[in-house]
């Protein structure tokens, strides 16, 4: 497991949809687990995780980390496939799944893609650290770049590909 995550929070983004509710729990009955992501906790079994945070104490476990979160993905990876397979999708259109991870207070962002069966976890990229001001920012700035991302790209993504709902104007 990864120590944190961000997700959707689909009643918030979509109130009173009755559509959408009746898709996660047909979605969550296909599964066999009773949940939309690869991990069995309860309370995240309606939200699909868009964003992994893995969290490691100052100058240990860097690559740890990588290992952490790489096998977090596959998981995620896997379980999106099975979820598409479901509704006669595949994963082509995500581009990737994000990940945080954070070493004392640097940040870093790391990525996987998605290629066959092989899940790729792509170079750390150090974001900024939480010692100076203009590392806040920059760690603030990217946390906020990915709510937008989890809301025009992954949730959009989730909506057709996993959940097999397909928005009016694209049906004729």
């Amino acid at each position: 497991m990864v120590d944190y995550c961000m997700l959707v929070d689909c009643p918030v983004l979509l109130p009173d949809e009755p559509s959408l509710d009746d898709a996660i729990r047909r979605t969550r009955n296909l599964s066999g687990r009773d949940t939309l992501n690869h991990t069995p906790s309860f309370l995240l079994r309606d939200k699909p995780i868009s964003l992994s945070i893995e969290c490691k104490k100052r100058d240990r476990g860097l690559d740890n980390a990588d290992l952490q979160i790489s096998s977090w993905h596959a998981a995620q990876w896997r379980y999106l496939l099975m979820l598409c397979r479901k509704t006669g999708a595949d994963v082509s259109g995500l581009p990737f799944l994000p990940g945080l991870i954070v070493s004392g207070a640097e940040w870093y962002f790391v990525a996987t893609t998605r290629a066959g069966n092989k899940t790729t976890l792509w170079t750390r990229r150090c974001i900024g650290a939480t010692t100076n001001v203009v590392g806040t920012y920059q760690i603030i700035r990217t946390i906020q770049y990915f709510s937008w991302w989890t809301q025009t790209v992954y949730w959009p993504w989730f909506q057709e590909k996993v959940l097999g709902l397909v928005e009016a104007d694209d049906e004729g």
